[in-house]
């Protein structure tokens, strides 16, 4: 993460206009419909920009706008490499499957209400499966495996399922996993001792 010292809107102004393409003042206003001497006016703070100018200037040069309104957080918002080059160390970091990378990506490049209410199923599914566990835990009494295999080239399902569960089309359906908490536990504790 890069360190940006604090600036003034003025300051603001003129580290987009240098560090996007190092732009001359009538080359910046030309690229935003504004004139030079309006742009010279907000980068000295005789003038200060309007909502709709400060709106326009993230708009043009992919800035987020809270940093250039209040120089909070970072200037430029993440490009689409940006993510694809953090999703791809978070894989490698926790050495994902095929299976899990596909997953994740379909996942984080779900709309924001897809990805909510997908989100909020599983939470539902979970919140469900650890009350069953406490109750067999409790109870002592075995029970059967309700499991839902997954097939071995799914993976290209992926995102048609996430987007169905978020939805609400797959309320009936069971993670694909044993409910048995201690065959988890146990499954859990081997692979821990292996890579030990």
């Amino acid at each position: 993460m890069a360190f940006y010292p604090a600036m003034n809107m003025g300051e603001r102004i003129l580290f987009i206009r240098e560090n996007c393409g190092n732009l001359s003042q009538e080359e910046f206003a030309n690229e935003l419909g504004l004139t030079k001497s309006a742009i010279s006016g907000y980068e000295t703070g005789r003038r200060t920009p309007p909502d709709n100018v400060l709106k326009h200037i993230a708009c043009v040069f992919h800035l987020d706008e809270d940093w250039l309104k209040d120089g909070v957080g970072e200037p430029f918002l993440p490009t689409p490499e940006d993510a694809e080059d953090a999703l791809e160390e978070l894989f490698e970091q926790f050495e994902c499957s095929n299976f899990e990378r596909s997953f994740l990506t379909a996942y984080f490049y779900m709309n924001d209400k897809d990805r909510c209410g997908f989100s909020n199923y599983l939470e539902q599914i979970f919140t469900k499966m650890v009350e069953e566990n406490k109750k067999r835990m409790v109870n002592d009494v075995s029970s059967e495996s309700h499991f839902v295999p997954v097939k071995e080239n799914a993976d290209e399902n992926i995102p048609t399922l996430l987007t169905a569960a978020a939805r609400g089309g797959m309320m009936n359906i069971t993670v694909g996993i044993e409910h048995d908490a201690s065959k988890l536990i146990q499954a859990s504790q081997k692979k821990g001792g292996e890579k030990g």
